[in-house]
């Protein structure tokens, strides 16, 4: 799921970039700035890091309530494209 989500983080930033100054910020755009970094520390974590890193990894995914809000992410993902 971090992965997932992970991958969709570069394309929003992209994506949804507001074209000038004062356009107004999509919030696809904003998250993608606030959370690239720390999912790709988790998920750096997760999977290379040492069992203290790995266990630290865990606590905070699941006490951040990260992993309960990118699989609510994902899932509208997944709707949205079929329908």
């Amino acid at each position: 799921m971090l992965t997932d989500y992970l991958d969709l983080l570069p394309d929003w930033q992209k994506r949804y970039k507001p074209a000038s100054p004062g356009e107004p910020l999509d919030e696809r755009f904003v998250e993608a700035l606030h959370m690239t970094e720390t999912i790709e520390h988790l998920t750096d974590c997760v999977a290379f890091g040492t069992p203290q890193q790995k266990a630290a990894a865990a606590s905070q995914l699941l006490s951040g309530s990260y992993l309960l809000m990118l699989e609510e992410r994902i899932d509208r993902l997944a709707l949205a494209k079929c329908a």
